[in-house]
């Protein structure tokens, strides 16, 4: 009963809240992935299920505080003139 009182979103809302294309959202929602309500022809998408998804979809890196940097590089030195005798 909760997810009715939520606040509603098409799939373009929802595509542009997730940073996807509507075709990604669809896809998602026909995988099983995304809970949608279909109305129609349309998916109508409760804002609890797309938080729900992004919950479960998190990832976090272990290392996101430890970038790794480039080493400088020394050129590398330049051939030595063959010397003939």
């Amino acid at each position: 009963m909760d997810r009715l009182r939520d606040k509603k979103f098409s799939t373009a809302e929802a595509a542009a809240l997730l940073g996807v294309t509507g075709r990604q959202v669809l896809d998602l929602i026909h995988e099983g992935d995304l809970a949608a309500y279909r109305v129609g022809k349309k998916y109508i998408l409760c804002e609890g299920d797309l938080v729900e998804f992004l919950n479960a979809n998190r990832v976090v890196s272990p290392n996101w505080r430890r970038r790794v940097r480039p080493r400088f590089m020394h050129p590398a030195p330049s051939p030595q003139p063959h010397l003939k005798l």
